[in-house]
């Protein structure tokens, strides 16, 4: 049996905090229906803003020739291939806020569905590859509230009161959360949000 000398077991250097800010993620493959390229979501963090960002990429089968489908400092997640294997769509916030985003794979033709109040999450196509399914939460009125005293002009005040009813108010990341409904909707192309009460 042969016998390893020190230098073969030595541990190597652990990786030191620094080298975070190097590191790449992939994740929430999505396969072309004929098996060639894949789509994912790669994130790398910015240590100038201390947030995380990530843009598609598509590669082939044998991982050969690797590019991006997006580009920027942004949170593109979530892609989903239409079942017609002609478009993919995702969730992104370049336009400030987490919107559903539609991209042709054949060409550079792009489109932003109907503004959703609340963040969008779940997207799915329907077979027909014509709508996207997706849940949003629906703002309501508060069961009650407190009639705040009125603020002197120019009067520099904490923020007003909260009023909670729920067990389930506050959510890591988000803060808290308002007043409302989770909802199943429908996007199309170019229709007007639907939700599906």
């Amino acid at each position: 049996m042969r016998r390893l000398s020190p230098p073969h077991y030595a541990a190597k250097a652990p990786i030191s905090s620094d080298r975070l800010w190097d590191l790449r993620t992939v994740a929430e493959p999505q396969i072309t229906k004929d098996g060639s390229k894949v789509i994912y979501v790669l994130t790398w963090p910015d240590k100038m803003v201390d947030q995380n960002h990530s843009n598609l990429w598509i590669v082939g089968h044998d991982g050969k020739d690797p590019r991006p489908l997006t580009t920027g400092a942004f949170r593109d997640t979530s892609p989903r291939l239409s079942p017609d294997n002609t478009k993919i769509a995702y969730l992104s916030n370049r336009s400030g806020k987490s919107q559903i985003h539609v991209r042709w794979l054949d060409s550079v033709r792009k489109r932003k569905s109907p503004i959703c109040q609340q963040a969008p999450s779940s997207i799915e196509w329907s077979p027909d590859s014509k709508w996207i399914g997706y849940v949003a939460r629906v703002p309501a009125k508060p069961e009650w509230s407190i009639k705040p005293i009125e603020r002197p002009a120019g009067a520099r005040w904490a923020d007003p009161p909260i009023v909670v009813t729920k067990l389930r108010w506050r959510q890591d990341g988000q803060g808290i959360t308002p007043p409302g409904y989770t909802h199943v909707s429908v996007s199309g192309d170019g229709r007007k949000s639907t939700p599906d009460h």
